[in-house]
This record gives structure tokens, C-alpha cells and sequence, in this order.
């Protein structure tokens, strides 16, 4: 494993990214508030904050705008209900049930408002008895429902100010995907295989694949809607998004019947070249992923060419020397795997090319 590139992955991602946009959100108020001796005062504030941040989930902008405006109402109705009904016990049982059922079965609509369900029942406990809110609830209510704006306000401005972060997070995060995608691939070339695993694997990458490209096809274009503008940045992230989608369609038609691969050529060390040659590959697209959420540019870690002219003469000379009517076919199909992987190479320098052009 590749704990450099693994390490980068992961501080690249838009989960951390979210995460120090929700710590600052939170941690500041506190601090300023901690400054000047009301913190106590004010404590409903970050408490709001935190909560609305807390169902802040990556994905395309619209549903997280959404999501967080319908959090901030949800919160906010169901503390002030809570507050005003305090003293009469049958109305606190009865927005027990109804509150309960309501954010409880919102859930199967989707893991955003399952968070946003889940976080108005503990806003319930939290007020349902008004020791936090103390004698004057409507200053409490309002303290609460600024903390909770807040955190919409910082999203919205961060989203101002850099409109095409999220974008080139999710598309680096889809070239992620198709390389863990390839080095499933690979492993099929490996010294024997679990075909069972493998295929079990492909699947669920497929369809984690196929999601995201959803989600970043809906951010790519809300993007560009959101600018009003095409822009040069725009123009080339809607590129690496297009390259993406043309690799993934070369990776998902590179399919063989590898265990008749394996009785052929398991022992003539081919596969395993192969193997070894795809995982290069599959380093570069993760190199491509790494750069598109850092926003820098990409440069090619290894000298495909090199590697590519060594398998080529590796097929070559094993054709010559063990080519027989009786396998000819078996090397047709080989010969078929190595042209794929060349377009694939040819598709990686291509991406190569676009993202490392003059802006």
C-alpha cells in the first residue's frame, strides 16, 4: 500500500475540508463569545451552530444548501415548541409522539434528513424540560436560531468564494474511484485469483462509481449555473469530468474470461506483468484524483511509455516462442487485453495533456 498517496487521499478529500470548515464555524464563536466573559450567556449560539453542521454531509451543493435550510427550521420549530409547552404534560407527551414518529420515519427520504431527524429529536430532549433556556425563552429561541443561520452563512460564503472547490473535489474523487476500480481489474491477473471475491468487488465498485458520477454531474453543472459564467476553470473541470466518464467506459468494457487466462498463460509470468503494469496505472489516476482536490497540477509519476514498449516486447516474444494452432486464440485474446490497456494508457496521457495546459 501506498500510505503517501493513501495519506493525500484522504487530507485532500472533501470530508476534511468540511470538517475544518465546521470546526472553525463552531470553535470561533466560542472563542470570541469566551473573550468577552458570555459564553454562558450565549452558550445556545455554538450549540446551534454545531448542531446544523453536524448534518453538513459531501455532496452536490443544492442538496447540501437544502439540507442544512430545512435543518435550521426543523431545529428551531421543534425548540420553540418545546419551550412553550413545557408546563402542560399532555402536550409534552403528545409532541413526544408526533415529534418521535415525524423526524424518526423522515430517515427512509435519504441519510441527510436521517441526521437532520435524528438531531431535532436530541434538540428536543435538550429543551423539552427549558433549563437551558432559562426565564426569557424568546431570547434563548433567538441566541438558538442565529447559532443555527450561522453555519448556513459561513457554507454560503466559503461556496462564494471558491464556487469551484466542491466541484474539483468530486472529480478528483471520481478518478479515485476508477483507480481503486483498476486495481480490482488488475488483481484478476494476480497468481491465482479469488474470482469469486473479485467479481463481488467489481460489482460494488460499479455501482459506488455510478453514484458519484451522478452527484458530480448534478455539482459540475449547478457550478457553471452558479458562476453564470464559463469560465476557464469551469471549462476544464467540465473536460477532466468528460475524461473521466471516457476512462470509465474504456475500464468497464475491458472485461475477459480471466480463469481461461489463468489455465493459459498463469505460468509464463505474463499476467503478472500485466497485473504489476495495471497498479502503474492505477497510480497514475490516483495521482490525477490527488491533484484535481488539491487544485494543483498533475505530473505523470511514472514513465509509461517505458513500461508499456517492456510488456508489449514481454507479449511478443512469448508469441513467438509459444504460438500454436491449439492456443492462437488464447493469444487473440491476450492480444485484445494488451490493446485495451494501451487506449487506456493512451487516455491517461490525453487527461495528462488537458490538465496541464496553460490556464
Amino acid at each position: 500500500m501506498n500510505y503517501s498517496a493513501e495519506l493525500k487521499k484522504f487530507v485532500t478529500s472533501q470530508y476534511v475540508y468540511s470538517a475544518i470548515r465546521i470546526t472553525l464555524a463552531t470553535v470561533l464563536p466560542c472563542v470570541v463569545l469566551a473573550h468577552f466573559g458570555i459564553l454562558k450567556d450565549y452558550f445556545l449560539f455554538p450549540l446551534g451552530t454545531s448542531f446544523v453542521a453536524l448534518t453538513d454531509q459531501p455532496g452536490p451543493f443544492i442538496r447540501r444548501r437544502n439540507a442544512l435550510a430545512f435543518a435550521i427550521i426543523c431545529f428551531v420549530l421543534v425548540a420553540t415548541t418545546a419551550s412553550l409547552v413545557m408546563h402542560v404534560k399532555f402536550l409534552v407527551f403528545a409532541e413526544i409522539i408526533v415529534f418521535g414518529m415525524f423526524f424518526s420515519l423522515i430517515g427512509v427520504y435519504g441519510q441527510r434528513l436521517a441526521a437532520v431527524g435524528s438531531l431535532s429529536l436530541v434538540v428536543l430532549a435538550i429543551f423539552i424540560d427549558g433549563h437551558l433556556t432559562g426565564d426569557n425563552i424568546l431570547k434563548s429561541l433567538l441566541i438558538f436560531a442565529s447559532g443555527c443561520t450561522w453555519f448556513l452563512m459561513i457554507f454560503l460564503i466559503v461556496t462564494t468564494i471558491q464556487p469551484y472547490k466542491l466541484a474539483s473535489q468530486m472529480i478528483g474523487e471520481n478518478y479515485l474511484q476508477l483507480a481503486e476500480f483498476l486495481k480490482i481489474k488488475a488483481d484478476h491477473y494476480q497468481k491465482d485469483p479469488d474470482f469469486t471475491r473479485l467479481t463481488s468487488q467489481v460489482i460494488a465498485k460499479q455501482i459506488e462509481i455510478k453514484n458519484l458520477q451522478e452527484e458530480t454531474r448534478e455539482t459540475v453543472f449547478k457550478t457553471r449555473t452558479i458562476v453564470n459564467e464559463s469560465t476557464t476553470t469551469s471549462r476544464l473541470l467540465m473536460l477532466m469530468f468528460l475524461n473521466s466518464l471516457d476512462l470509465h467506459e474504456k475500464l468497464m468494457t475491458s472485461e475477459s474470461d480471466y480463469q481461461k487466462l489463468q489455465k493459459s498463460f498463469g505460468d509464463t509470468g505474463i499476467l503478472v506483468k500485466i497485473h504489476n503494469y495495471l497498479n502503474l496505472l492505477a497510480e497514475e489516476i490516483t495521482n490525477i484524483g490527488i491533484s484535481l482536490q488539491i487544485g494543483t497540477r498533475a505530473k505523470s509519476v511514472h514513465h509509461l511509455e517505458t513500461e508499456l514498449g517492456s510488456l508489449n516486447r514481454d507479449y511478443f516474444d512469448l508469441r513467438n516462442k509459444s504460438i500454436s494452432p491449439d492456443n492462437f486464440e488464447n493469444f487473440m485474446v491476450l492480444r485484445q487485453i494488451l490493446m485495451r490497456i494501451n487506449d487506456i494508457t493512451k487516455e491517461i496521457r490525453e487527461i495528462y495533456k488537458v490538465f496541464s495546459q496553460d490556464v
